[in-house]
């Protein structure tokens, strides 16, 4: 376990020393389990003439699209007085400080009935009025299902981004929001960096274990070169585009060639010394080392065990129907 989890500290303080600014972009995870408990969320209606405000998910009409049935955000017709006028609400992030491009996705659904639409617009901007944010997309009307939007995001600085709710309070009728995440997407060097690392690290206990962090997974296999088994377990940023995408041969190569020239070697069998005394002595090496190892249960939560020994910490990554990672 010291040595395993030496390393993985290392790796750690390798990706932390990468990032592109002193500070940190934001990362945020919404689910509105409970509207009273936004910590730097503003509700505002400013409808014409205002009603009734954002509320608690009302799941008579639908259910969440995750966790508690009610554990999402909504807003309706009443948000304008009486159900007549101008629909004008916006629900607001906390300021968020984004470094470039950035993961943004959220669940949107309305109570789809006919001769009725709810319109839903995303911008993005700083200060207190977020009719001056400028327009990210403009989604029209939501459909009745649970729906992903994922909008482009790649600005920096310190931001809120906003839902806007808006149309014809009587030709509106029922807007949820669910699950909110926005998460920085890092820099190459830093994704070569971490991986290379990582593979290196974890490609000595097993060949094929897999690590994952964020959303993208990364097969060790691509750094040892041997053939992904998975297609686009590996993503780079284009640089005309900065978008997410799967490599170029050519780039894929110069990966395994950077990874392959980090790969461990393993040491040889260690050597039995006589002193004068005597007494005998080993240098034990990777053989007195003990390992943790992470595996994942049937009901999908983890389960740590530390073994003694190279030998044993390759039996359990190997045991279960190789369910083990060691991270």
């Amino acid at each position: 376990m010291k040595k395993f989890t030496a390393l993985l500290a290392a790796a750690a303080f390798a990706l932390s020393s990468a990032a592109r600014a002193d500070t940190p972009a934001s990362s945020l995870t919404e689910h509105f389990d409970n509207i009273n408990q936004l910590p730097g969320w503003s509700l505002l209606n400013s409808s014409m003439p205002p009603g009734v405000g954002w509320f608690q998910g009302n799941d008579g009409i639908f259910p969440a699209q995750a966790g508690a049935a009610n554990a999402y955000i909504a807003a309706n017709f009443l948000g304008a007085s009486n159900g007549s006028g101008t629909l004008d609400m916006w629900l607001l992030t906390p300021a968020l400080h984004l470094t470039g491009p950035t993961s943004f996705s959220f669940r949107a659904r309305s109570a789809l009935a006919p001769g009725f639409s709810d319109n839903l617009e995303v911008r993005i901007g700083s200060g207190t009025d977020p009719a001056t944010y400028a327009v990210l997309q403009t989604l029209g009307a939501v459909p009745g299902d649970w729906t992903l939007y994922q909008p482009t995001l790649d600005m920096t600085g310190d931001l809120r981004i906003a839902f806007h709710y808006t149309g014809a309070a009587a030709q509106s009728n029922y807007l949820g929001l669910d699950t909110v995440n926005v998460m920085p997407v890092p820099e190459p060097a830093t994704w070569v960096l971490l991986c290379i690392g990582l593979a290196a690290i974890l490609g000595y206990r097993h060949k094929r274990a897999l690590v994952s962090f964020g959303a993208i997974a990364v097969s060790t296999a691509a750094f040892s070169g041997e053939a992904p088994q998975t297609p686009g377990m590996i993503a780079v940023k284009d640089p005309q585009t900065g978008q997410l995408r799967p490599p170029t041969p050519n780039e894929a190569k110069a990966l395994q060639q950077a990874a392959a020239a980090l790969q461990p070697v393993r040491p040889a069998k260690p050597a039995t010394i006589k002193r004068p005394d005597g007494t005998l002595q080993r240098h034990l090496g990777d053989a007195g080392q003990t390992y943790s190892v992470i595996s994942r249960t049937p009901d999908g939560k983890l389960a740590i065990e530390c073994v003694n020994g190279d030998q044993a910490a390759d039996e359990a990554l190997h045991s279960e129907g190789d369910r083990h990672d060691a991270r």
